[in-house]
Parts: structure tokens; sequence; C-alpha cells
């Protein structure tokens, strides 16, 4: 990676594309930085939710914590199941994220 790669910060250290477009593309266009992001994607009462490439949750907003009775802590780094949803649903979307890392599209229901 050159030097003046844009995927990195100012510690050198590589990061995520998601995590890259979202800092970039808020202080490149916006100005502001990630904390902003933040406190919107905290205030939405929609469920707002990341997960890496073995189905474990990688973030969630304050709403879904809430309804899940649970903190962030308690919900990243673990999947579907070990939080405890019912196992059909935890097949059904196990399956839909398959598709999508497969074909690399959006996945209708």
């Amino acid at each position: 990676m050159r030097k003046n790669s844009p995927h990195k910060k100012d510690t050198g250290k590589v990061m995520e594309g998601s995590a890259f477009l979202n800092d970039h593309l808020s202080k490149t266009f916006l100005g502001i930085g990630s904390e902003w992001n933040n406190l919107i994607i905290n205030a939405s009462p929609d469920f707002i939710y990341s997960y890496d490439t073995a189905g474990r949750f990688t973030s969630a907003n304050h709403s879904l914590c809430r309804s899940m009775n649970m903190n962030a802590d308690q919900i990243v780094g673990k999947t579907n199941r070990e939080i405890g949803f019912p196992e059909a649903q935890c097949i059904e979307w196990e399956e839909m994220h398959a598709k999508v890392y497969q074909t690399v599209c959006c996945v209708d229901k």
C-alpha cells in the first residue's frame, strides 16, 4: 500500500472498507467525523447494525440494544444464535447473508 493511501489513518493502520468509507465520506462531504454519524445512527428509531462475514455483529445502535434489553457490548462479537434469536430465523438470515456474499448483490425475500 502506498504511503499516502487514503485507506490509512495517521496511525498507519489499514482501515476496513466500511470504516474507511464512513470516515472518509463524513469528513470529505460533511466536514465532520464519525462521532456525528454515531449520534445520527443512535438517534434513529430503526435498528441499525452490521455483521462481519462470519455472521457476528460488529455494531448495534441504541434502538436495537433497547429492544433486546442488552447493551452493545453484549451484542457485538456474537451471532444471532448466541444472542437468542429463534433457530428458524437464524437459518433464514444465514442463507440470505450467504447469498449476498456469493453474488455480491442484494437479496429480495
